[in-house]
Order: C-alpha cells, then structure tokens, then sequence
C-alpha cells in the first residue's frame, strides 16, 4: 500500500528533524515495526492467489478484541477447514490461531511502551477476556511479564503541568 508507506516515511522525516535523536529511538523503532508490518500483511492485488487471506488478516488485525472462530471462517471462505488451515499456514507461516494470538500480542506490546493505559483494558482491547490468561500468555511468548515489558520498555513522556 503505497499510501501506508508514504505516511511511515513522513512520520521518519519528520523524526530525523530533532536535535536530540537519542530523544526518538524509541519512536522510530515503532514506525519501523509499523512499516514492516504494514508492508509484509498488506493485501495482494486482486490476481494474487492468496488476497483472500491476506483480506481476512487485515480483518483479524482491525477487530482484536472480537472472538473468532476459525472453522466457520474457513466456511464462509468457501474452503474445508483442513484446507483452509493449511493455505493459511502457506501464507502466513503459521496455523489462524497463532497468527491471531501473535497479532494480539503485537498490539499488547505496542499500547503497554505508547500508552498508560491500566494491563486489564490492553487485554481486553487486544481480544483477552481474562487479565491473568493475558498475563501468562504474554510471559510465554515474550519472556516478561506486562508490567515488565511495560517498565523496560515504556516510552518517556513529558511531563505536563498542573
């Protein structure tokens, strides 16, 4: 998506025009994940076989919090469920569930360094229904806790008056 790419190279012009770059590291490290990302998971043209899925990601990706259900995604596609599984992982390199839970954490990680918002409104904004299931998932695939990753990792704000 050209577009998409277009506003990530402008958030990094506009980054490069600070006196102290050690100020943005950290915010440059985002919109370079953002872009990768948005560049690696962005929809194919209409004759890539693969659009389909690529299409249904990007709706994964928009709706988080909503529960999903696989099987009749796979149904609703026009496809089996194993044969859906398995074109999925061809794509993506990964079965649905891992790709989505991987997205999940993703944003959990991102709103935990750009956001003060309390661990239980990140876990259910990012599809987690229980704050301690969010907790340990998070610990086993990232290796800290939210509130670790949250203190090694969290953005300096400044501060404002009053």
């Amino acid at each position: 998506d050209p577009a998409s790419l277009q506003l990530h190279l402008s958030e990094f012009a506009a980054l490069t025009r600070t006196d102290d770059p050690s100020l943005v590291v950290d915010i440059v490290d985002r919109v370079a994940e953002r872009a990768i990302l948005s560049t690696l998971m962005a929809p194919g043209s209409p004759e890539d076989e693969h659009s389909a899925f690529r299409a249904m990601a990007g709706s994964l990706r928009q709706n988080l919090a909503r529960s999903w259900d696989f099987d009749q995604l796979a149904k609703s596609s026009g496809h089996s469920v194993s044969t859906f599984r398995r074109r999925w992982n061809q794509v993506f390199g990964r079965p649905p569930a891992d790709y989505l839970r991987h997205l999940r954490l993703a944003e959990a990680c991102r709103l935990l360094v750009e956001t003060p918002l309390r661990i239980k409104e990140i876990a259910s904004r990012t599809g987690f229904a229980d704050e301690l299931y969010f907790s340990r998932r998070f610990h086993l695939q990232i290796g800290k806790s939210p509130r670790e990753y949250r203190k090694a990792y969290q953005l300096d704000r400044p501060k404002t008056a009053g």
